[in-house]
């Protein structure tokens, strides 16, 4: 992945955030959370 790549993906990302703080209110960062926790609790089960 080249630099412009690595950029225009994290602008796309920032920026999807962005629109759902200020338009969409899906609450994506504490979905995304929830489901990290989630993915580390089944983890944990392996270890």
């Amino acid at each position: 992945m080249n630099n412009q790549w690595a950029v225009g993906t994290g602008l796309l990302i920032l920026g999807i955030f962005a629109l759902d703080f200020l338009y969409l209110e899906w609450n994506l960062p504490q979905f995304i959370m929830i489901q990290l926790i989630r993915i580390i609790d089944w983890l944990a089960v392996w270890r």
